[in-house]
């Protein structure tokens, strides 16, 4: 293994190497890491620090087996573990969702509202798996909830605090979304989702046999 960014890590000033620290820590935590948000005008130093500091923060997350996921077109960035042993294992209620969020994060984007993110309600959720062949009362509300956390914990959606998975409720859809699945993934999960084994009711969570796998 190359331990040049070593020289790199000794180089910096004091208080950029504590900020090497903080940046490494919210990786292996499990943190994504993004430019901050426009809107509000709150840029993420750490987004800065990583992007000039990338070889040193990939070359240091080495060592432990994990690498830097960067992906400067979405601006997002991540630790994934290089064997793929961090890998989440979604069971069928969670994959129906994903690939009904992955659409609609495709679409809102294309419609050029980047800038303001993409916000779905659950009731859309509910009726675009519905739209794929699979009839709302197929997935109960109490499911698509625990669904939803789920994802929450992966970060590929943030929920509002006290979300309880109401209709009207909104669902703020995370850029990672875009690198956990490809539209070809997409097609051919529905494919098999469709397949005689889910189209028995599924309000309560599957075993992850029939499960989708996602780098999260």
């Amino acid at each position: 293994m190359d331990f040049s960014f070593l020289e790199e890590l000794r180089a910096l000033s004091v208080s950029k190497q504590e900020q090497f620290q903080r940046v490494v820590s919210r990786l292996l935590g499990g943190q994504v890491l993004s430019p901050g948000d426009r809107a509000l005008r709150s840029p993420d130093p750490d987004w800065m620090f990583l992007s000039s500091h990338r070889a040193l923060v990939d070359g240091w997350l080495r060592i432990g087996g994990f690498r830097v996921d960067f992906h400067g077109d979405a601006e997002i960035a991540r630790a994934v573990h290089i064997g793929g042993e961090h890998q989440a294992r979604f069971d069928l209620n969670e994959s129906l969702v994903v690939c009904v969020l992955r659409q609609i994060y495709h679409e809102q984007m294309s419609s050029g509202v980047r800038d303001s993110g993409c916000v779905v309600r659950v009731d859309e959720i509910r009726e675009r798996i519905a739209v794929a062949g699979h009839g709302a009362r197929l997935m109960s509300p109490g499911a698509a909830l625990r669904a939803l956390r789920r994802l929450a914990r992966h970060r590929l959606v943030r929920l509002d605090p006290g979300f309880a998975g109401d209709d009207h409720d909104e669902v703020r859809v995370e850029p990672l979304i875009e690198k956990v699945l490809t539209p070809d993934q997409i097609t051919r999960y529905f494919e098999e989702l469709s397949g005689p084994a889910a189209k028995e009711e599924f309000g309560e969570e599957q075993p992850a046999g029939e499960a989708a796998d996602a780098e999260a």
